[in-house]
């Protein structure tokens, strides 16, 4: 019998996602010279549940469908198998259709709250009447954040409007995005300026973070080419209290995403 492959070896995780995104981190690290970017593919993470599943080390198939849910779990609910981590801080970055790379940042890729932010207190401008059929999740966060301007007043603008809510694109040497929201607006001077929002609800778990910060900014490019661009991370405070929005910047490297501003935190009474 064959011996079993070093990257099948001693395999330890939580589920059988961990475990086949580590299978694929370890062959892909033993083909790749430089750690600061492991390239893979979806295909490779299809393959390796296979094989993880027919030598019994796994008990389900990873069916083709539910290999973009692995991507999204570790971008944005779960922090990357710790094996992973030992080698530093990395995020999941597209680099064209089913192409991914883990790729070295300076950062951990999920961004929690800060304890203490800035506080502004605004009267809510949706109807008394309406609050109690209100969903208390991200698309109700995001209908309040349309109604009170609050992407107008964050980054101080003479006027902005909602585009379009869950723009879903394919970019360009990237590969497939969601855009939670699309707002255009104009600064005080007039000159045009494209939005995009990244939106998370107030589980624990559903953090904002860099890997799909990165895809909305990819995005904002290419939709938005020749005008000035604004990139927004919005999340509801600790317990539901309050959104909290922070602007991030848009850079061409996404080891230089960070925050272009200080978080706020809107309470709206």
């Amino acid at each position: 019998m064959a011996s079993l492959p070093s990257y099948y070896a001693n395999l330890v995780g939580s589920s059988e996602y961990e475990l086949a995104l580590l299978a694929t981190w370890r062959q892909a690290k033993e083909n790749c010279g430089n750690f600061d970017k492991v390239p893979f593919s979806k295909e490779d993470v299809v393959r390796h549940g296979d094989a993880l599943r027919n030598r019994g080390i796994l008990q389900r198939k990873l069916a083709v469908k539910n290999v973009p849910d692995i991507i999204y779990t570790y971008r944005a609910r779960a922090e990357l198998p710790g094996e992973i981590l030992e080698h530093g801080n990395f995020a999941i970055i597209g680099r064209g259709k089913g192409l991914y790379a883990f790729v070295k940042i300076p950062r951990p890729n999920r961004i929690r709250l800060p304890d203490d932010m800035e506080r502004s207190a605004l009267k809510d401008a949706l109807p008394k009447w309406v609050k109690p059929y209100m969903s208390k999740d991200e698309q109700g966060m995001l209908t309040s954040v349309s109604v009170n301007n609050l992407v107008l007043r964050h980054l101080r603008l003479k006027r902005a409007f909602r585009l379009q809510s869950h723009l879903r694109m394919s970019v360009d040497e990237y590969g497939q995005v969601e855009v939670d929201e699309v707002y255009l607006g104009k600064s005080q001077d007039g000159t045009h300026v494209g939005i995009a929002v990244e939106a998370k609800d107030q589980r624990d778990d559903d953090l904002l973070n860099i890997s799909q910060l990165f895809g909305a900014n990819r995005a904002l490019r290419q939709l938005f080419p020749k005008i000035e661009h604004h990139l927004l991370g919005i999340k509801p405070g600790c317990g539901g209290k309050g959104i909290c929005i922070c602007e991030f910047t848009t850079p061409d490297d996404v080891s230089d995403l960070c925050e272009a501003g200080p978080w706020i935190r809107y309470d709206l009474i």
